[in-house]
């Protein structure tokens, strides 16, 4: 079975990720708790897993060169510099289910500008770093997971932005990508 002979690119996400979310919540008092069929749950429940008891999923361990996993920490602290950015942009918006609220504004700076949806983007980076991070597939599998169920939110998501910003929102899905920028509009 694969050794890994050392564990501290993995640990640097962990501290990294959570200053930023402690930091949101506190400026936004906005916490809802999560149940444990939450799927960010269970993908946090991995990772706080791996970062306490990392033998008891070593069974999951994958072979990967220490320096693509200090490349993956440079991707996790872009990751969550996006992310902090996104959260900062949204402000008052920020909810954490599909529905807009009633004072909400359309979101169209900051990452905004480039895609309509930097909250997932900057997750699916920080999931894929945090995967490489812990050179875990077991982590990396609950990362998909997220993913996936993020994938499917966000048709409803843009539904409901249609019905709250109507041809705003329109105008802005036609000149800017869902994940990725389009630079040709």
């Amino acid at each position: 079975m694969y050794e890994q002979k050392s564990d501290y690119p993995g640990w640097t996400i962990g501290v990294d990720h959570l200053f930023v979310i402690r930091q949101h919540v506190e400026t936004n008092n906005q916490f809802r708790k999560r149940s444990r069929t939450d799927p960010h749950f269970c993908g946090a429940s991995q990772i706080n897993t791996y970062l306490v008891f990392p033998a008891s999923i070593s069974w999951a361990s994958i072979p990967l060169l220490m320096g693509l996993r200090w490349l993956a920490v440079v991707v996790a602290i872009a990751s969550t510099t996006l992310f902090y950015w996104t959260l900062s942009s949204l402000g008052k918006n920020l909810t954490d289910t599909v529905v807009t609220r009633n004072d909400a504004v359309l979101a169209t700076d900051g990452p905004y500008r480039w895609v309509r949806h930097p909250f997932y983007v900057s997750a699916a980076l920080l999931m894929a770093s945090v995967t490489v991070l812990t050179a875990n597939w077991l982590i990396g599998i609950s990362s998909l997971l997220v993913l996936m169920l993020l994938a499917i939110r966000t048709p409803k998501e843009e539904q409901m932005l249609i019905q709250r910003f109507g041809d705003d929102y329109r105008r802005y899905i036609e000149t800017t990508g869902k994940f990725f920028p389009r630079f040709w509009c």
